[in-house]
């Protein structure tokens, strides 16, 4: 029984670090040139404006919900993250309409609000 106990509580502990390890790896994918001072900028120009893919969209939320607070890779555990079009679909279910409102406030700062398409239920 200890064993169980023990291991419900490392999942606890781990999954978040887990989840915060592997968002920062995915979060550095541009592509960088090694040349001098060109080294920090861009190797492409074009591609810093240029616009997200869905993909990236994806990242790029999961990523702002962690940076937001490193537990939310387990609070937001129900909910999935959909990207088409540039639009973003939120469902499943958050415990309460405090991490409901929290969700969709970090999820704007990364992508115009007005693309969000929010399913999400408060149970």
């Amino acid at each position: 029984m200890r064993s169980a106990k023990s291991l419900a509580v490392f999942k606890r502990a781990a999954l978040p670090a887990i989840l915060a390890v592997s968002l920062t790896a995915l979060a550095d994918t541009s592509p960088m040139t090694a040349v001098g001072d060109s080294a920090s900028k861009p190797a492409n120009p074009t591609t810093a404006t240029a616009p997200k893919n869905d993909r990236e969209l994806e990242r790029e939320i999961l990523i702002a919900l962690t940076h937001d607070n490193i537990n939310n890779g387990t609070v937001y555990r129900n909910v999935k993250i959909v990207a088409s079009n540039g639009r973003v679909t939120f469902s499943g279910s958050v415990k309460n309409e405090k991490l409901h409102t929290k969700l969709i406030h970090i999820a704007s700062g990364v992508v115009d609000a007005t693309n969000i398409r929010d399913n999400v239920l408060v149970k």
